[in-house]
């Protein structure tokens, strides 16, 4: 069994989204990362490419950074569904995530790419 001299465990303690170990540390933040994945079906792939440059930018404005894109896929399961070309951007927190999609400047992007692919896209808060 391993033993633990008492003078080394630190005090925890929560407080709403921070946590503070030992009353003599500063705070530290505990959010977690939010995901948005899409899985896309291009319709149109040279107009799609107008759709990646404009929302790269508009994306990292927001904190985002790409994790997957459009690469290699390797199905295990698809009773549920079967993907197509994934895309997947990390964020910070999911707040930022939301106003990155709900932008006024991601939402005009965003008509390019409803023009040239049909996709499914959502938000998904880490871990």
């Amino acid at each position: 069994m391993l033993r633990i001299p008492k003078a080394h465990l630190q005090r925890r303690t929560d407080i709403g989204s921070h946590v503070r170990i030992d009353q003599h540390l500063p705070l530290q933040r505990t959010t977690t990362a939010a995901y948005l994945i899409a899985d896309t079906k291009l319709t149109n792939p040279d107009l799609y490419e107008q759709y990646k440059l404009l929302a790269k930018p508009i994306a990292e404005k927001y904190g985002g950074e790409y994790q997957a894109r459009g690469g290699d896929l390797s199905v295990k399961e698809n009773t549920l569904w079967s993907p197509t070309r994934m895309v997947m951007l990390r964020f910070p927190t999911t707040q930022q995530a939301e106003a990155f999609y709900g932008s006024t400047a991601y939402q005009e992007a965003l008509k390019i790419s409803q023009q040239s692919a049909i996709r499914t896209v959502f938000i998904l808060e880490g871990v």
